[in-house]
């Protein structure tokens, strides 16, 4: 267990330490992952709860807001339906009236 762990660490940190911007790598979070895998905890993945009509959402970026769905528009994309973009409201500038938002410019809520 122990040399496979020191080999996990060696390749992850050590022998290719350069990410494609040729900085450093090395990060806390991904030492600690490397970690609770041999220690046998495994990372449960996040499950988010759908986009619904009429809740409010944060937004991404660097001035981040809360906006108001009225509309999902979805896409069919490998047989399922995915929602393509929004129309709704920004909570603070509602004189803008119902703007169209990407569906990645939107943060999920997590069950």
């Amino acid at each position: 267990m122990t040399a496979n762990l020191t080999k996990d660490i060696w390749n992850n940190f050590i022998a290719i330490p350069f990410n494609k911007n040729k900085s450093h790598n090395f990060s806390v979070k991904d030492l600690r992952i490397i970690i609770e895998k041999h220690l046998g905890k495994e990372e449960k993945p996040k499950q988010f709860k759908p986009f619904k009509v009429g809740e409010t959402y944060q937004t991404k970026g660097q001035v981040s807001e809360q906006f108001k769905i009225a509309e999902i528009k979805n896409v069919i994309r490998e047989g399922k339906t995915v929602p393509y973009y929004f129309n709704g409201y920004y909570l603070n500038r509602e004189h803008l009236g119902i703007c169209p938002i990407n569906a990645e410019q939107l943060i999920q809520k997590i069950r």
